[in-house]
């Protein structure tokens, strides 16, 4: 049995790690190995994706004591799926 996720969205923190994740910085579009995988994932399963760019932050505190990157995504509720090189 297949599972259907009804058109839901979802949204997925990546970076720039090329063959992995290619980002296209002038065009946005997603084209590495993982980004392929998530576009099979998502029609098979019915659901869409928006992939936001982290551009090379993974997480870090900033002066304020606040996540930011990656980790500040998923902290700040920003994101559900974040995808790590």
């Amino acid at each position: 049995m297949r599972l259907n996720l009804q058109g839901r969205k979802f949204r997925a923190g990546i970076n720039h790690n090329p063959p992995n994740s290619v980002i296209d910085v002038n065009s946005r579009i997603h084209r590495g190995f993982e980004d392929t995988m998530f576009e099979i994932l998502s029609e098979y399963f019915n659901f869409s994706l928006n992939l936001i760019d982290f551009e090379g932050e993974y997480g870090n505190i900033n002066d304020n004591g606040q996540w930011i990157g990656l980790i500040g995504g998923l902290i700040n509720d920003i994101l559900p799926i974040v995808e790590f090189r």
